[in-house]
């Protein structure tokens, strides 16, 4: 446990308040920032209107966090997602101690700790680390209890406490959803394993109990929230959950996508370890039939990780984070795996042969980005992207060398110490790279371009803030929108990404008489304002080629803008700044 724990301090910790809010961090940061400011603990609010998505539990802690670190908000509030990060990983270690040894416990807790999927959440100020670590351990406690035969009311109020804080950081519904088929299922396990054991009673302690006790510490703010906002429910219930059981085609902030889409997430969320898994399954398949300890926590795993991600399969709306509570039980088998193969060098060597594709990958894309790091990345420096590819095959050379010596565990160790190190001196260059534009890596055929516009460098952020602040009104580019309101401290006018236009609610001037919202058809309306308003988007909503910086004179825009006066402030990459007052 001690060291899978140090190797996440490793992967999480460092320079996370070194560079500005991503997009989707500074929805939570912002919504923070408007409930410490207004001083109503009760309904979350984005840019002054009520946020009915999610639950308040991120905003009360990260308006916390605010007001005792004011001067360091991206390391005050980030450090909310890596403790979650560290009691998922304790967690997970402390079911696996319990039901399959130190050794098994230690493995998986490594594999979890440098899953890149699971461990670049660790780092992002949002609700998909917390939900992920709270479901964990919840279902920790509950297959513990299962497995051990411990049964206690501490236990249990725990997994309601665990359920809890699941449900008031993203959804009741949806942690219940995964919680109480699961607790079905380990009842009748337990039933079945105990000869005859009480099922009414076991279904009492594993879903009953700590159901109740979950909504016991949820329901309140609930029933208070409907109180307030009468549309509450039917923006949180029938909206936002169940309208992504069936989402329309054409409804984007649904997340409609195909139905095997989680399969490549899932893949690619283990990286390195992903063909490693392949052999886990198999491993898994053969352990599980027994019934020893380790080899129901096999089960529950399998479980656990299969219906977490049939649930979410079945549903039309869907995100790549909701899968993450999924990620805990497929190391935990990973972990079991890589220890048994401890006493087999046939298994050893089999992982070593696995890791050997990942290592050509992994090393051929490092080895691409430095070559081309002068043309394209000039703000990283080649010194670091050198250490960084040396780095990371050496220690998957260590990991192949120590697993074809039947030595997986250590193997296993090597490669996770190594992915833990580059990807936190990864992390530390974040806010270098040269915001709001695209990173070309070209080799032979092979050529990927990187879009750089969802990092919202600080510096750009203070930047673009100081000029929205000029502004007497400010619409703004959907996905730095958040960004700005928090670094300008007060809410604006917002140009949302899916072209709207809705009022905010700091413009301290006199009465301005704006409808609720604007469709993109009437931004005429608010350009040819009397009011000065800055605007923020993309160069190619208004011009056919990029636009030089000369705020001397307007611009002729295209359709729908052509007739409004443009000037242009400031082109940065692929966004523009302009203003309608010369």
């Amino acid at each position: 446990m001690t060291v899978a724990l140090c190797i996440s301090a490793v992967a999480t910790l460092p320079w996370i308040g070194s560079y500005g809010f991503l997009p989707e961090e500074a929805r939570y940061a912002e919504i923070a920032r408007e409930m410490l400011t207004s001083g109503d603990w009760l309904v979350p609010r984005l840019n002054g209107a009520p946020y009915f998505e999610k639950p308040p539990l991120l905003g009360w802690v990260g308006a916390l966090l605010l007001q005792i670190a004011p001067g360091s908000p991206e390391f005050a509030l980030r450090s909310v997602p890596a403790f979650c990060a560290f009691a998922g990983i304790a967690s997970l270690v402390w079911f696996a101690f319990k039901t399959s040894g130190a050794r098994v416990a230690a493995a998986a807790g490594i594999a979890l700790a440098v899953a890149p999927f699971p461990m670049m959440f660790a780092r992002v100020f949002a609700t998909d680390g917390v939900f992920a670590a709270a479901m964990t351990a919840a279902l920790a406690i509950l297959f513990t209890c299962a497995i051990c035969k411990e049964y206690n009311f501490a236990r249990m109020a725990a997994a309601g406490a665990a359920l809890a804080v699941a449900g008031l950081d993203r959804s009741p519904i949806v942690a219940f959803a995964i919680y109480v088929p699961l607790a079905v299922f380990a009842a009748y396990e337990s039933a079945r394993v105990g000869g005859g054991s009480d099922f009414g009673q076991l279904i009492l302690r594993f879903a009953a109990i700590p159901c109740a006790i979950a909504a016991a510490i949820a329901a309140p703010w609930f029933i208070l929230m409907q109180s307030r906002e009468p549309e509450f429910f039917h923006q949180f219930v029938v909206v936002h959950h169940l309208g992504r059981v069936d989402a329309a085609e054409d409804e984007k902030m649904l997340h409609k996508e195909a139905f095997y889409f989680y399969a490549p997430i899932l893949a690619a969320g283990a990286c390195a370890t992903t063909l490693w898994i392949f052999a886990a399954f198999a491993h898994a398949s053969k352990r599980a039939r027994a019934a020893t300890p380790e080899s129901r926590a096999l089960r529950y795993s399998f479980a656990a990780a299969a219906w977490i991600f049939v649930l979410f399969t079945v549903l039309s709306g869907k995100r790549a984070t909701y899968v993450l509570p999924a990620f805990p039980w497929l190391a935990l088998m990973l972990g079991s795996a890589v220890e048994a193969a401890r006493d087999r060098l046939r298994d050893s060597r089999i992982f070593a042969i696995l890791a050997a594709p990942t290592a050509i990958l992994i090393s051929a894309g490092i080895i691409a980005f430095a070559w081309n790091a002068n043309e394209n990345a000039r703000a990283i420096p080649v010194w670091l992207i050198a250490i960084i590819a040396a780095g990371e095959l050496a220690a998957l050379i260590l990991t192949i060398v120590y697993c074809w010596k039947g030595r997986a565990p250590l193997g296993g160790f090597a490669g996770a110490a190594g992915i833990a190190i580059i990807y936190s001196l990864s992390m530390s260059q974040l806010d270098r790279i040269a915001p709001l534009s695209d990173v070309s890596v070209k080799a032979a055929n092979f050529n990927i371009d990187f879009t750089t516009e969802s990092i919202a460098g600080r510096e750009l952020g203070l930047q673009l803030s100081k000029l929205a602040r000029d502004g007497d009104l400010v619409a703004q580019h959907g996905r730095f929108r958040h960004a700005i309101n928090f670094y300008c401290n007060r809410n604006m006018l917002l140009f949302g990404s899916l072209g709207e236009l809705e009022p905010g609610y700091a413009a301290e001037k006199d009465n301005i008489n704006i409808p609720r919202r604007y469709r993109l058809k009437d931004l005429p309306e608010f350009l040819n304002n009397e009011k000065r308003i800055v605007l923020i988007a993309d160069w190619s909503d208004f011009f056919e080629t990029p636009p030089p910086v000369d705020a001397t004179h307007a611009r002729k825009a295209l359709a729908p803008n052509e007739n409004s006066p443009v000037y242009v402030l400031a082109r940065i990459g692929t966004l523009i700044i302009i203003t309608n007052k010369e």
